[in-house]
């Protein structure tokens, strides 16, 4: 079954027409931290270790989450993505409309070739919109 995921990443992963230089380089990256996590049990590398394997970050938010902190906790992470936004649905006001924006373009962003893990700014409004949702849930609960 892995070898099916990482086929099916070597062959799909878009390259752009502006560098393809650059896409085969993250292309390479993606793969390279995805074969070296079995050394670590699919327990992850620690924060901030996946530069170990390209020299430089992921350039994938996601694939950062994993190969970092490993298998259970990338799972939970995107259970509680999913959890958020399905909260935040429930909401009919201006601020849950915000965040649900916000839910939907970071996921497009997230992808992107920076590294959003290092970014405070990402971590300080997922802890925001937690604690939004968990004061809607008290009130509504009163």
């Amino acid at each position: 079954m892995y070898n099916e995921i990482i086929g099916l990443i070597e062959i799909n992963l878009p390259y752009s027409l502006g560098n393809i230089g650059s896409d085969i380089s993250r292309k390479y990256w993606i793969i390279s931290a995805l074969n070296s996590m079995h050394k670590y049990f699919y327990m992850g590398m620690g924060p901030g270790q996946s530069i170990l394997i390209s020299g430089t970050n992921l350039h994938n938010f996601w694939v950062e989450i994993l190969v970092e902190y490993g298998v259970l906790l990338f799972c939970l992470f995107i259970f509680m993505w999913i959890r958020m936004f399905k909260e935040t649905i429930k909401i009919y006001d201006s601020f849950s409309v915000m965040i649900i924006s916000f839910i939907i373009a970071s996921q497009a962003s997230l992808l992107s070739s920076s590294s959003a893990v290092r970014l405070r700014i990402v971590w300080i409004v997922l802890a925001i919109i937690i604690l939004f949702l968990k004061k809607i849930r008290i009130d509504f609960e009163r």
